[in-house]
């Protein structure tokens, strides 16, 4: 089977990505689930500064491509794969991701001054992220496999959602995962003027569109929308249309743990058709939610 997942490694990685001792680690474990490539060890934690891993960035980016990336997230719909989803959710961030150095705007600090005066836990006013990348990259390799890349995403992020996307073969959707998308669509466009988020994902829950997952993988799903432009206000347009600071975008409410932007969306925004046409527009069957 194609992109089958390996359940010996993924469970190895799920027991140890966020174990810091690694006394407690089983080292065959370890090699067995890099070997399968499930465990990552390069780059070399906080071993790059912030504008080479922005570059770093740039140039993975440019090799992928748009088509396997929305081919895989309509596979994931009747096959239920987080991770199928993960290629999109990066390339929508990356469409209007600037390149730039560090730079924090509080302390009036750019990158070549970094070191000089220490200021370790002191972000970058553009992206809000660390001087020293990357962070945790097991970690999120298991946070992106599971949810599949549409809730919040830092640099490290990005990045490890481009290895898996590499790592991953391109597969053609069949017509049962088109006709699941569009039973998605019509969802979302049944909803009520001030449906918000939260209803929709719960209606989205109970449909069993996406099977059995769970909440917080619907609620990525649909970030996922948003991220790509198809979810979204009219003030608060989402990476499709403009960049917002990657690790600190606006928020409908202090408390609020929906992704930016379809945490503004409602039900009265429907779905955004141009935006809609960028993605899907070669599929056939998707083509009434763009006309």
């Amino acid at each position: 089977m194609k992109n089958e997942i390996d359940k010996k490694a993924y469970k190895i990685l799920d027991k140890y990505a966020f174990e810091d001792d690694t006394s407690l680690w089983r080292h065959d474990d370890i090699n067995y689930a890099i070997t399968k490539g499930y465990w990552l060890t390069e780059p070399k934690e906080d071993s790059i500064p912030h504008s080479d891993f922005i570059k770093l960035l740039a140039r993975v980016h440019v090799e992928m491509n748009k088509q396997k990336c929305t081919n895989l997230f309509l596979r994931s719909l009747t096959l239920s794969r987080p991770d199928y989803r993960v290629g999109l959710g990066v390339m929508a961030i990356m469409k209007t991701f600037p390149t730039h150095t560090f730079y924090n705007k509080e302390h009036n600090l750019e990158e070549e001054e970094y070191d000089k005066v220490k200021y370790v836990t002191t972000p970058c006013s553009i992206c809000n992220d660390y001087m020293y990348q990357p962070s945790s990259l097991n970690s999120s390799l298991l946070y992106l496999m599971y949810l599949g890349g549409g809730k919040s995403l830092d640099l490290t992020n990005l990045y490890v959602g481009m290895l898996i996307d590499k790592r991953l073969e391109e597969e053609t959707p069949t017509d049962e995962d088109i006709e699941r998308f569009s039973a998605i669509l019509d969802l979302v466009l049944s909803s009520e003027q001030k449906d918000t988020p939260t209803i929709l994902r719960k209606r989205l829950t109970k449909s069993r569109l996406l099977h059995k997952e769970q909440t917080d993988q619907v609620q990525s799903f649909l970030g996922l929308l948003g991220y790509c432009g198809i979810l979204h206000s009219d003030k608060h347009l989402g990476a499709f249309y403009e960049y917002r600071q990657l690790g600190c975008p606006p928020h409908k409410t202090h408390n609020s743990d929906w992704s930016y932007p379809v945490d503004f969306w409602l039900g009265e925004y429907g779905i955004d058709k141009v935006a809609f046409k960028y993605w899907f527009g070669e599929y056939k069957g998707l083509e009434k939610y763009w006309k």
